[in-house]
């Protein structure tokens, strides 16, 4: 390759560039992510000198994963619209009533709070999350205590398609089993991903999911080895169901 031929691709290179931060940079205000950085991150509910922010052609994407927040960032003042968010592996254990509150996500269609060892999801936590289609809460402890979040979907039962919560065990005074009347609000959930229960059927509130079509035990941290006769009378409109990794 000659040194003009090199000289443009450079020149190219340089100019895709430029146009993406500044785009990100028009996006968020006409201030990038490390302009809205608080100094020295004192402040723990201020936004977090660790996140990442990325813009796609679709997709504007706020990644504090591992980055230590153990919040939810807090986005008053800063006019960003963001679609997906990542905050697993951050060391959050409660997500507080209205911790979305934020206009910034209020367009939020994915969020990631996977390895997190939450163990309480409050009431209206999810309140301003109008737009949230998926929602991954692998490897927590929220339903070790099922009574305490019953309505926590209420806020996002009418946009919520896809939830994952394999990893997490669900217990009823020591018995272990599946979500009950947890999910009986998410008509609209199309996908479900959760750890397999040996030998017990779903329980009947499974038939309020009509629009369930996909149900997932792999990667789970039980799996199914016994399958009883009625274990999916429940969900007879399952087109796909995946029971890899486990040991039926």
């Amino acid at each position: 390759m000659d040194f003009k031929a090199t000289l443009w691709i450079s020149l190219w290179i340089v100019l895709r560039l430029h146009s993406h931060l500044a785009f990100a940079s028009d996006f968020c205000g006409g201030k990038t992510l490390q302009d809205l950085c608080p100094e020295e991150c004192k402040e723990a509910t201020q936004l977090a000198c660790g996140c990442r922010f990325s813009v796609g052609t679709n997709s504007t994407t706020l990644d504090c994963s591992h980055s230590g927040v153990k919040v939810v960032p807090n986005f008053r003042n800063c006019p960003c619209k963001f679609t997906h968010l990542k905050l697993d592996s951050s060391g959050i254990t409660v997500l507080n009533s209205n911790a979305f509150s934020s206009q910034s996500f209020s367009s939020l269609t994915y969020l990631s709070l996977a390895n997190n060892n939450l163990s309480l999801i409050e009431k209206n936590a999810f309140l301003g999350l109008n737009s949230l289609e998926s929602l991954i809460l692998t490897n927590n402890n929220i339903f070790s205590n099922v009574a305490s979040i019953a309505l926590m979907f209420a806020p996002i039962e009418k946009t919520l398609k896809v939830l994952d919560i394999r990893r997490n065990v669900f217990s009823t005074n020591g018995n272990f089993g599946y979500p009950d009347n947890e999910l009986r609000l998410l008509l609209h959930l199309r996908e479900l991903y959760m750890d397999g229960v040996d030998n017990k059927a779903l329980p009947s509130s499974f038939s309020q999911l009509k629009s369930l079509r996909k149900l997932s035990f792999s990667g789970g941290r039980t799996g199914v080895v016994h399958i009883p006769t009625d274990m999916f009378k429940a969900v007879p409109q399952l087109t796909e169901l995946d029971l890899s990794g486990t040991e039926a």
